[in-house]
């Protein structure tokens, strides 16, 4: 679901980053940044989200785990692990760690100004 909406609800959007290829439009990173920004300051993605791609890491609900070989859709991941796994890259990081695909397990009880959480509501 995180990257669902970090490719702006397409499935298999073939971005680099959250709305673009080209990092500094769309993210705050080590190139662009030195601490944290208000979110929106760079541009959103094709469906309006901002800030997927750098600027503060995203804690998902996913426990980390290899995917399989095969192409999946929304794979779920484990049930249960040691790792949660961050996503999006923060200010700090270089641009492959905000990249769409990086994920990076971290234990659940790990706290850092980078680390967050996104708050999300159903449109029903």
């Amino acid at each position: 679901e995180w990257e669902y909406a970090a490719r702006g609800g397409h499935p298999v959007q073939s971005y680099l980053y959250a709305g673009s290829d080209l990092i500094a439009t769309v993210a705050r990173y080590d190139g662009n940044a030195g601490n944290l920004y208000p979110v929106g300051s760079l541009a959103p993605n094709s469906i309006g989200t901002y800030d997927m791609s750098g600027n503060a890491w995203e804690f998902t609900w996913d426990w980390n785990d290899d995917y399989p070989e095969s192409n999946l859709e929304n794979p779920t991941g484990p049930e249960s692990g040691v790792m949660r796994v961050l996503r999006g890259g923060g200010y700090a990081s270089t641009a492959s760690y905000c990249r769409l695909d990086y994920r990076y397990p971290r234990p659940p009880y790990t706290t850092a100004i980078t680390h967050t959480i996104r708050l999300v509501t159903s449109g029903n």
